[in-house]
């Protein structure tokens, strides 16, 4: 869900940082942020993924976190089957579908 809202970062932290408009974020206050960080912080816990909608964001459209994904490549040594089902598990790990 959100896939094509998918963005790069290297944490929730500076997923936010990045791509949080700063007057919605940090120009509230620094106690305003840190619930704002902790709630993106559960949502990515939970759900595996957290976005910032359009509104507060500085690009103006949706943008999604989902962490970063392991790359599985034929030089680890397995089988285009295995790495299908391992992708396939990482897939549902991370959107909670198959």
């Amino acid at each position: 869900m959100f896939e094509d809202c998918r963005v790069e970062a290297k944490s929730v932290e500076d997923f936010l940082k990045k791509y949080y408009r700063h007057d919605r974020y940090h120009g509230r206050g620094d106690d305003y942020a840190s619930v704002v960080l902790a709630s993106h912080k559960r949502d990515f816990t939970e759900q595996g993924y957290t976005i910032i909608s359009r509104h507060e964001s500085v690009t103006g459209e949706v943008v999604a976190y989902f962490g970063s994904r392991p790359t599985i490549r034929a030089a680890d040594g397995i089988t285009a089957a295995q790495k299908f089902e391992v992708e396939g598990i990482v897939r549902k790990l991370i959107t909670g579908k198959a």
